[in-house]
């Protein structure tokens, strides 16, 4: 074979190759983008449930009738629930798996802060909202309603476990401050 036929047939063989690669990556995209959407329609069902659900039965219920687990459904509620903004902050990604819709909702919001407010203290802000849930987390006040702490505080205030840590740290941070 010369050298003319060996690399007529490379070029063949990389065409074939370039095409395979692009009718799997094209499938892959697609699986991600129906696996968000189904994600959002599952959401917006647990809701619809959880709505129907007698006061003090959603957990029961969702044992009993979900194949998922309570996190997993949280999830898909907070998808369905942040629909618009998932849509908006992701209008420049091709690509967004659930876990990365879920990522993309905990993104810290930014805090309007008024320096003209002579009232405003930021530290007081932060004492006072992470010793309130260092003061719920405590006492295990959530137990009411939720096993765990993190749940309680995103299904309460949608604060994701890296938040309220925050919180947390800084206010026992500023109360050992001198």
């Amino acid at each position: 074979m010369d050298s003319s036929a060996i690399a007529e047939k490379r070029q063949t063989e990389l065409a074939t190759l370039a095409s395979e690669i692009n009718a799997h990556h094209q499938a892959a995209e697609a699986a991600l983008n129906r696996g968000l959407e189904e994600a959002h329609k599952c959401g917006e069902l647990l809701l619809e449930a959880k709505a129907a659900c007698p006061h003090g039965t959603w957990q029961k219920w969702l044992a009993d009738n979900f194949r998922g687990s309570m996190r997993t459904a949280q999830c898909y509620m907070r998808i369905a629930n942040h629909w618009a903004e998932i849509e908006a902050k992701s209008a420049d990604s091709a690509l967004l798996s659930i876990d990365g819709a879920v990522k993309l909702l905990a993104a810290p919001k930014p805090m309007a802060i008024d320096a003209a407010d002579p009232g405003f203290k930021i530290d007081k802000y932060f004492l006072d909202i992470g010793g309130s849930l260092r003061k719920i987390r405590d006492g295990r006040l959530y137990r009411e309603t939720h096993r765990d702490f993190y749940a309680y505080c995103r299904d309460k205030w949608e604060l994701e476990r890296e938040e309220v840590d925050q919180f947390i740290q800084s206010a026992n941070w500023l109360e050992s401050a001198p």
